[in-house]
């Protein structure tokens, strides 16, 4: 039997035992209201030339952590200080805020899947050592589930389904 098969038999029969334990399987609920997902070259305009991210712990979402950094997010009605900077670099920038911030800041934000950025208003970013005019990318993130892959089978779920909690 291959090693991968293998795992996924031991796995889903944890879960299992988990879900006949509990009687009902618990998910972890996070809310993140505000933060911004940076691309490498913003990095440095906002921290400096050659600035890396620098990593305070690990999210739940595997290879994603929480940065040190802070930005400022600057609107045509206010600004919004100390919104966490999320790693690693993407490839395109974008901020995630609320739906309060957005009328704080005075930019209608759409609701939309983190990196559905196309069609999305910009907003001024300012760093220690800079500031970006972002053209696109400040969204209202949509309400979503992080769940393994193995989880999302053993509740015959794909990505993309809506879902209830």
């Amino acid at each position: 039997m291959e090693k991968e098969k293998l795992r996924r038999i031991i796995r889903d029969t944890v879960i299992k035992k988990q879900i006949e334990k509990f009687d009902s399987y618990y998910v972890p609920v996070a809310i993140s209201n505000r933060h911004a997902h940076i691309s490498a070259e913003d990095v440095e305009s906002l921290f400096g030339k050659g600035y890396k991210l620098t990593k305070v712990r690990e999210l739940s979402q595997p290879g994603q952590f929480v940065c040190k950094e802070k930005v400022s997010l600057v609107g045509s009605k206010g600004r919004i200080d100390n919104v966490r900077v999320l790693g690693p670099s993407r490839k395109e920038t974008q901020v995630e805020i609320s739906t309060t911030d957005s009328y704080i800041l005075g930019v209608k934000a759409p609701i939309r899947m983190s990196g559905g950025i196309d069609g999305t208003p910009g907003i001024k970013v300012v760093g220690p050592k800079g500031e970006i005019d972002l053209p696109k990318g400040l969204i209202v993130s949509a309400r979503h589930l992080h769940i393994s892959e193995d989880e999302a089978r053993l509740f015959g779920l794909k990505n993309g389904d809506l879902v209830m909690i």
